[in-house]
């Protein structure tokens, strides 16, 4: 609770005039209550110069705060009562929350703010701030403003909102929600954000002056769907469903392709509950299949009947899909429709393609491409209260922004170089094709086999956790999360260890843990510690290796499938994780047997995939496939020599470095020594690469001066790319892939004296 006696209000302001912007913040800046006026900091000059830079002159706001005071550390989440405290004086019942109620002098606040709106009649009003969303608007609950310091902001911002009815507001007006200015520093990975945003904020001032306004604001929204939300479908529905699906196969005949946007909605991993097909970024159809009532919408004849029109639809010559991570949808279609379809257009690819590091949900794409855009994405989750109308609306709107989108994209994309046009291309037609069929045909599995692995895995960990118990004079079990915490933090007096969690209402908390990334910070810094560390270590990758291979579950035809992502990472590598029926598991992380911290080495599980009758399973993994790249795109041709004739540059080198012509590939010294060397050709410090490997920081940077003074080259083609993107925040390689770099507030990795 706040003492109000303690806190410094700022004077309201006394000379309103109407403004066309308002700017609301949610409260001062501490320099700016000691200063006793509101906007003074440099912080709000900043704001106001970026405002003018997009056309928004001084004159034209009139900035205010949501609260003219300023709590301890600016946390306004002090002003609602805690069901904790024995009663509710002084506290004020707002909104339609249970137990939602905030202290009087705060209301108070608020009625200051209604009346300040009400005389200054702004058609623009930009809110920075979590709370300002919260009470200004009224589509986020209190549960939201815990998640993080910005509460819902990031998902909310770039919409086209309006003021509650409590705040009786009357004159058409949009409510922006927008990251703060100086979020860039708080939030660098997504400072890209801020500028993107300030655009919009231009072109809705533009619509201001022109009195367009609104058509910022508000969709044209043609949306098939039934009338009712009944869980049958009614005969009249049916007809329209019908005359719908052959208006698009006549569309579908004229000579030039013919555009669909489409997405599916499902239930329980198992099937369609409906899908939408959307022909403008304005019209669509959803047609269910189920519904929130009942697994069947309509009679077998009359689901007979439109799902042959569907067909005819989506394998039409002229007809060209476009989807949101397609290869979702594709796994229902062939699974429940048997329909073998792909994508021309995909919005995450294309998204992925442009901008790697960016987020690629559809939420976020249509924040960047929608002209009118309000975040609908939590609509379609189905809870207690929602309905078969909510779930056929959401589906429709998923596919005319996938639309809007996808042309938005389009549009830039042939207006880019054409090795990023030829990226997208392989992205689209080559690789998805490719990696679709994998997932499809799935793989046999040795069952006998995995049960042996398992039981392989078991038998050791369980003697390394008898090993660990010898340590120490009490029984220890190695599974608890607290007696470990115990030993380490109370019994060694180790350094505590803390990670960022989110609980299952989406709160962020600070809880002291003790899983690998905090073993192996403690194997750093705690020198006699390490042998335990080992011992402890060995267990949790026995124990994950065993827990692995028991989650590969088989499919319905006893066949063990993945779903694969090209959009999976921002280094363009693919990621997997089960298939879209809830079966299988991430493949990629089946290890061919590493070693262990022991010296002994994990099972091969990849055995347990058994090729077809006739087929043959090969190895396609390329020897030294890095280096190769590093000597040709580093012109070193003393490097090249040694990648022509076949030889192992780790092996080569390490014998020199170590003066020891015994090593072999199985060395420690040879793995010792790829290790820092494939770390540096990728820019890796001499610390990280240390903490990394356990090794000494001192070792590191002698074997790195050794190296990159054996191969100059080298060093300066990663000095030259760490310049070139420094200048253009990007690299690009010649395949035409690209990574943009918006965080670059980093140290200089590769020392160039």
């Amino acid at each position: 609770m706040i003492d109000s006696e303690l806190l410094t209000f700022l004077p309201a302001p006394t000379h309103i005039r109407e403004c066309p912007v308002m700017l609301i913040t949610d409260c001062p800046l501490a320099n700016e209550i000691q200063a006793k006026v509101g906007y003074s900091s440099q912080k709000a000059k900043i704001e106001f110069m970026e405002l003018s830079k997009v056309g928004i002159p001084r004159t034209a706001v009139h900035a205010t705060y949501l609260m003219n005071f300023r709590p301890e550390k600016g946390e306004l989440s002090a002003l609602f009562w805690n069901k904790t405290l024995d009663s509710v004086d002084g506290y004020i019942s707002w909104g339609s929350e249970k137990n939602c109620f905030i202290l009087d002098y705060a209301f108070n606040e608020l009625k200051r703010l209604k009346e300040e709106i009400h005389r200054t009649k702004p058609e623009l009003i930009l809110i920075s701030g979590k709370w300002s969303l919260f009470f200004l608007t009224n589509v986020v609950k209190l549960l939201d403003t815990k998640k993080s310091s910005y509460g819902t902001l990031l998902k909310w911002r770039a919409s086209s909102l309006s003021l509650s009815p409590w705040w009786e507001y009357e004159q058409e007006h949009i409510v922006f929600p927008m990251l703060p200015i100086d979020s860039r520093f708080s939030l660098p990975d997504n400072q890209y954000l801020v500028k993107w945003d300030m655009e919009r904020i231009r072109n809705l001032y533009k619509g201001l002056l022109a009195g367009e306004l609104a058509s910022w604001k508000y969709r044209t929204e043609d949306f098939i769907i039934p009338e009712s939300n009944n869980s049958y479908g009614s005969h009249e529905f049916f007809l329209q469903c019908k005359a719908t699906l052959v208006k698009l196969l006549n569309m579908a005949e004229e000579p030039t392709p013919f555009w669909l946007s489409i997405d599916v909605e499902t239930i329980g991993y198992a099937y369609i509950d409906c899908f939408s097909i959307a022909w403008s970024p304005s019209e669509a159809i959803c047609i269910p299949f189920a519904s929130i009532g009942s697994a069947h919408y309509w009679t077998e004849l009359q689901e007979l009947e439109l799902f042959s029109l569907c067909w005819e639809l989506l394998l039409h010559k002229n007809v060209k899909h476009i989807g949101q991570n397609y290869s979702y949808d594709m796994q229902y279609f062939w699974r429940n429709m048997l329909l073998q379809v792909a994508p021309s257009i995909d919005t995450m690819i294309q998204g992925h393609v442009m901008f790697s590091t960016m987020e690629k949900g559809l939420g976020f794409l249509s924040s960047l491409y929608c002209k009118q855009h309000y975040w609908w994405k939590d609509e379609g989750k189905i809870g207690k209260n929602t309905t078969n109308i909510d779930r056929w609306l959401y589906n429709c709107k998923d596919t005319t922004r996938t639309y809007e989108i996808a042309f938005k994209q389009k549009e830039m994309f042939d207006n880019s170089p054409p090795s990023l046009q030829e990226a997208l291309r392989f992205q689209t037609f080559d690789n998805l094709p490719f990696i679709t069929n994998v997932m499809k045909r799935g793989v046999r599995q040795d069952e006998g086999l995995k049960l042996r692995l398992i039981d392989e895995l078991q038998t050791r960990a369980h003697s390394i956790s008898t090993t660990f118990k010898e340590i120490f004079d009490e029984p220890v079990n190695i599974n608890s999360p607290d007696q470990l915490k115990g030993i380490f933090y109370e019994l060694f007096h180790c350094k505590k260890q803390w990670k960022v969690t989110t609980d299952s209402n989406g709160i962020e908390r600070n809880v002291l843990t003790l899983d690998e990334e905090a073993l192996e910070t403690l194997y750093a810094d705690e020198i006699l510690l390490r042998p335990i560390i080992d011992i402890l270590l060995d267990y949790k990758k026995l124990a994950k290796t065993a827990s692995g291979i028991k989650a590969l579950s088989l499919d319905v035809d006893s066949r063990l499938r993945c779903s694969y992502n090209v959009c999976g990472t921002d280094t363009y590598r693919y990621s997997s994780n089960a298939n879209a029926f809830g079966t299988g598991t991430n493949l990629q992380v089946i290890s061919k047997g590493k070693k262990l911290r022991n010296g002994e080495h994990l099972p091969n599980s990849k055995r347990l995939f058994l090729p077809d009758p006739g087929m043959t399973y090969f190895d396609i993994d390329l020897t030294a496939a890095d280096a190769h790249i590093v000597a040709w795109q580093s012109d070193c041709k003393e490097l090249q020599e040694i990648m022509l004739a076949g030889e192992d540059l780790y092996l080569i080198v390490a014998k020199e470095y170590y003066r020891n012509t015994n090593l072999t590939k199985k060395s420690e010294e040879r793995q010792e020594f790829k290790g820092v060397i494939h770390a540096s050709h990728y820019a890796g410090s001499a610390s990280g690469i240390a903490e990394r490997f356990g090794l000494l920081t001192v070792e590191v940077e002698r074997i790195q001066r050794y190296y990159f003074g054996r191969f100059p080259e080298v060093k300066q083609e990663l000095v030259r790319l760490e310049q070139e993107v420094r200048r253009t925040k990007r690299i690009t390689n010649i395949f035409g892939f690209q990574r943009w770099f918006f965080n670059l507030q980093m140290k200089t990795l590769i020392q160039t004296e």
